[in-house]
């Protein structure tokens, strides 16, 4: 084979692997500098993978990894005086539905800043805003708090997110029942991290999700109370975990039984249903239908 036939070969081995990367494997395209006048980036940037990322986030490191962490970027940026500054985060996660994830465990209550791209999730203050894209989660922090600086954030957020391909919706809420459902509860949890947020069942991985079976939650309005002028609406937390199959289900499900927190006392038992009682006085209930555990906790009563 000849040299200008093996060349061939490369190009067309270099093509097929650059068409074959997914769109959210590309990292996005920092701001230059002079994005806004008188900014400019402060460093070099600086990356973090899978086994760096501790050397970030102190304590919180647990919750990306839980969820599926592949790599973040942060740069920093610095105004003419050198004395505000700003730095953009971008972590790729390995999916939207784990990028939707740690959105939802770290937005709080959804406050949207103006100017941003009204086609993408984000919230946000003076100090720091948040936004959710395709498989990347996104930050902008503002470490003065500096109130002037709200337009800078806000175009550096939206240069960020323009070298960013949406991605398809994520399709795991459909789970939960839509009737009384408080708005903007909803959360996914993967692991013992994200599950201790929610509620305490057990210790460790008591669920056998592996970090791979992602569980949807929310809370719930009850009934017997929410209608009732002059009278504060209880809630309940509802958690719904789909696995792959029923062995799965059933595996989980018996772990789950033998390995339910100390704290917990079972009121009744059957093949396919628990109740228990919790420390506080609260009840719950967890059952399974073929490769669906459903679990209600914090219900202030037992039908």
């Amino acid at each position: 084979m000849n040299s200008v036939s093996n060349l061939t070969i490369i190009i067309l081995a270099a093509v097929i692997f650059w068409q074959a990367v997914p769109a959210y494997g590309l990292e996005p395209v920092f701001p230059p500098d002079g994005f806004v006048k008188g900014w400019k980036a402060k460093g070099q940037t600086r990356e973090f993978t899978h086994n760096g990322l501790y050397g970030h986030i102190n304590g919180g490191s647990e919750l990306f990894l839980e969820f599926g962490f592949e790599v973040l970027h942060v740069r920093r940026y610095q105004d003419s005086s050198g004395t505000e500054e700003i730095s953009l985060e971008t972590y790729r996660m390995k999916s939207p539905e784990a990028a939707l994830a740690i959105y939802l465990m770290k937005c709080g209550a959804e406050v949207p800043v103006p100017g941003i791209d009204n086609q993408v999730r984000q919230t946000g203050d003076n100090y720091q805003v948040t936004l959710l894209k395709g498989s990347y989660f996104i930050a902008v922090n503002n470490f003065n708090g500096n109130a002037s600086l709200i337009p800078v954030m806000v175009r550096m957020a939206n240069l960020v997110l323009e070298n960013i391909p949406p991605a398809k919706p994520v399709d795991l809420f459909h789970f939960l029942p839509g009737e009384d459902r408080v708005p903007g509860s909803e959360m996914l949890f993967r692991g013992p991290y994200s599950l201790q947020a929610i509620y305490t069942l057990g210790e460790g991985d008591v669920l056998l999700q592996e970090n791979k079976v992602f569980g949807v939650t929310a809370q719930y309005l009850d009934k017997k109370n929410h209608a009732n002028p002059g009278v504060n609406p209880e809630t309940f937390n509802r958690l719904v975990i789909p696995y792959p199959d029923e062995s799965s289900s059933q595996k989980a499900y018996a772990h789950l039984k033998a390995n339910l927190d100390s704290y917990i006392k079972v009121i009744s038992t059957g093949e396919n249903e628990l109740t228990f009682e919790d420390y506080r006085g609260k009840f719950g209930r967890i059952s399974i239908k073929k490769e669906i555990i459903s679990i209600e906790v914090n219900l202030p009563g037992i039908e």
